[in-house]
This record gives structure tokens, sequence and C-alpha cells, in this order.
């Protein structure tokens, strides 16, 4: 019986866990949209909401309507990375000769790893797209002497 409930209550908390952060990010979204629709409501023209739009506070409402946050979702992905492989290490730990503890760990660790890999492949990616952004006179060259 123990065999089954474990197994059972860890992919079960793996599951809430993922469905607090979706409906979080749903929720959050949701939230963002109302509060841009209830501002372009006040505006009864297109003339009104384009002369808005040329002002300070209309450039910081386009800035803050598109989503920044995916410029440093590396970061995000590496610090849950991280977590999840000290998770997994500590379910290893624990392993002390049954193998209960021996599949969640190792699954733990392979998910940690994958998720590092990711995390460096998005630094790299943004890295690269903002030194391909800057114009040629902005990037540092060191002349080899």
């Amino acid at each position: 019986m123990e065999g089954i409930v474990v197994p059972i209550m860890f992919f079960g908390f793996v599951g809430f866990v993922v469905w607090t952060a979706i409906s979080h990010h749903t929720r959050r979204a949701t939230l963002r949209a109302d509060l841009q629709k209830q501002l372009l409501e006040r505006f009864s023209t297109g003339q009104e909401l384009a002369a808005f739009l040329e002002t300070e506070a209309g450039r910081e409402f386009l800035s803050n309507s598109e989503d920044t946050r995916p410029r440093h979702r590396w970061l995000g992905m590496a610090q849950g990375a991280i977590v999840v492989i000290f998770l997994g290490v500590g379910f290893l730990a624990t392993s002390s000769g049954d193998g209960y503890m021996l599949m969640p760990g190792t699954i733990l660790l392979a998910i940690g790893l994958g998720l590092l890999a990711a995390a460096g492949l998005a630094w790299y990616v943004e890295r690269k797209q903002r030194d391909d952004d800057r114009p040629d006179d902005q990037l540092t060259s060191h002349p080899i002497e």
C-alpha cells in the first residue's frame, strides 16, 4: 500500500504546484487586461487615444502593456532549477537502500538539470539578441596587440 501512496502523493504535489503557478499567471494576465481595457474605454475617439499615446504616460502605458518579464526569464528558470536540483539531491540522500525515494530523486534531478540547461540557453539567446540590437559602434572590441 505504501508503494502506491508515495508516488501518488508526490505527483499530486507536483501537479498542485504547477496548477498554482499557472492559475497565478492567468489571474495576473486577466487583471492586466482588465486594467488596460478600462483605460482604453475612457477614450471616445481614435484621435484622443493617439494623443494620449504620444504623451509620456501613453508611452509608459505601452511599455507596461508588453510583457517585459521574458527578458529575464532565464533568471527565474535558474532559480527554479536550483531548488529542484537540491530537492532531488535531498530525495537521493534520504534513499538509504530502499527504492522509494530513488525514483523521485532521480526524476527531480533530471528535471532540475533540464531547467538549468534551458536557463543557460535562454541567457545565451538574450545576450546574443542584446548584442545584435546594438549598433556596431557600441560593441566593445578589444584589438589584439
